[in-house]
């Protein structure tokens, strides 16, 4: 009597009846055996055109403890067996991930076994990808990232957008990605970059306004794509912002550039508040401005001082830029600017120069604070003195590389004075530029750097900031 009163649970309309769990609990034996039969016939056996949603839809949606408890039954099936259809088969790719019964290593070698037997993708190799990658995502990008290469760019945007639709799930498919060991910063910055270039948003959909639609592969592909981007803005950490900032530069257009870069110091931001004393609130109150407690608010400090001098010496009407501006020499340059700026220390900071590094190289100017681990190197240049390549030479090798090699060093100031005897700059690329322009190229080297230089990330340098003082602006001012 309950194996024919079991038949009737096939019968139901939409999904398992309401009785399913209180009849599984007083007969198990005959209502998994059952479930399982069916579930093996649509799995393996089922001839329809498309999948009819029988039994391993109802699983996943209506009963998901008992497509877990059965996952181990349909792991030693599928290690024997190729399913009929894609959709039953990622749903049961994904049941099982849902299953603690069932470790990342049993996932990993079905999933790269299959994918080695078929040697080429085929109809089921979307989601025997997106499950490897989900349970074991470096041998799985790698090898994907060969499956999408020895393919013609339409085989393997077929292959990209079944992929992360069934990774990250769509409107109608919660999605295999359940275990989400891929979600790391190195392995969401590899597959955005890759599945940026097989689904490239150029070719995307354009709905907005267009009237009544059905969304299809492509739609849901693109939600997906741009899944992996906002999971990866939500890991906080430097390392995060690096990739963030190595998306936003290469963003297609100047307004996608804009906008991630504005995403990536919304990182930055979060990761830097925290909550402040009292004394400090008011202290920011009456001065607009705090004692410094950590590395970073140093380097604020920092940079805000330098700041005021660029705007000082470049627009201010007691500028001293046309003395300044004789000066020729680096060390007497260094030594005016550091009493400057010890002047304008209101107890937040000191300023020593040429302190002997323990690699025994020499800083120009450092910020420091007893509070305050570390210090912040500022390197000052004449640019008139050197050359373009020499600039870009010494932001590489003497600010990060030599300066910001101590563990307790993270931020660094590459100081830029234009003096006027020199005009233009050749950069790398064989450019040549202008004062302006140079700075702005230093600045976005310093930021290449920290965010693809290994030796860099290891030190775990977090900020370089290019500022320049062009004294020759004073004359300009007079002259108007």
């Amino acid at each position: 009597e309950a194996r024919r009163a079991a038949r009737y649970l096939f019968c139901e309309l939409n999904g398992f009846p309401s009785w399913l769990k209180l009849f599984a609990d007083r007969y198990p034996d005959v209502a998994f055996d059952l479930v399982s039969r069916e579930a093996e016939w649509e799995l393996f056996e089922a001839t329809a055109e498309q999948p009819a949603n029988y039994v391993i839809h109802h699983l996943a949606w209506d009963a998901p403890w008992m497509g877990e408890r059965l996952a181990p039954y349909f792991l030693e099936l599928l290690r024997t067996r190729d399913p009929v259809f894609s959709q039953p088969l990622g749903t049961i790719l994904g049941t099982m991930l849902r299953s603690g019964d069932i470790s990342d290593g049993d996932v990993a070698a079905l999933c790269s076994a299959k994918i080695k037997a078929s040697e080429t993708p085929d109809a089921h190799s979307h989601n025997w990808f997106a499950a490897w990658v989900s349970v074991d995502p470096a041998p799985a990008i790698d090898r994907l990232s060969e499956a999408l290469a020895a393919h013609k760019h339409e085989q393997a945007t077929t292959l990209a957008i079944g992929f992360i639709n069934a990774l990250n799930g769509s409107r109608m498919d919660r999605g295999i990605g359940v275990r989400k060991n891929h979600v790391t910063v190195q392995h969401l910055r590899t597959l955005h970059k890759l599945m940026h270039e097989y689904i490239r948003p150029e070719e995307d959909i354009e709905r907005a306004g267009r009237g009544a639609y059905s969304p299809n592969s492509r739609d849901g592909a693109q939600d997906a794509r741009d899944q992996i981007y906002e999971e990866l803005r939500d890991i906080p950490g430097k390392e995060t912002f690096d990739a963030l900032m190595e998306i936003a530069q290469s963003a297609p257009t100047e307004d996608a550039r804009a906008w991630r870069t504005r995403q990536a110091f919304m990182r930055a931001e979060a990761d830097a508040d925290t909550a402040w004393r009292v004394r400090k609130v008011n202290e920011f109150a009456e001065q607009l401005e705090c004692t410094p407690s950590n590395p970073r608010e140093l380097f604020d400090i920092a940079v805000s001082r330098l700041l005021d001098l660029k705007f000082e010496y470049e627009t201010g009407d007691f500028s001293p830029a046309e003395v300044v501006i004789e000066t020729k020499e680096e060390t007497k340059l260094r030594n005016y600017l550091a009493g400057e700026l010890q002047r304008r220390s209101q107890g937040r900071y000191s300023i020593s120069q040429e302190d002997e590094m323990p690699n025994k190289q020499r800083t120009d100017i450092r910020f420091m604070h007893a509070d305050v681990p570390g210090m912040v190197p500022v390197e000052l240049k004449i640019v008139d003195n050197w050359s373009g390549l020499q600039l870009f030479e010494k932001l590489r090798n003497q600010l990060c590389a030599d300066y910001l090699r101590d563990e307790a060093n993270k931020n660094g100031v590459f100081l830029l004075v234009a003096r006027g005897e020199k005009t233009g700059w050749q950069i790398p690329n064989e450019e040549r530029i202008d004062f302006e322009e140079l700075v702005k190229a230093l600045q976005k080297h310093g930021l290449e750097l920290l965010a693809t230089n290994e030796v860099f990330k290891k030190n775990a340098i977090e900020n370089i900031q290019v500022i320049g003082i062009d004294l020759t602006k004073r004359s300009e001012v007079h002259q108007k």
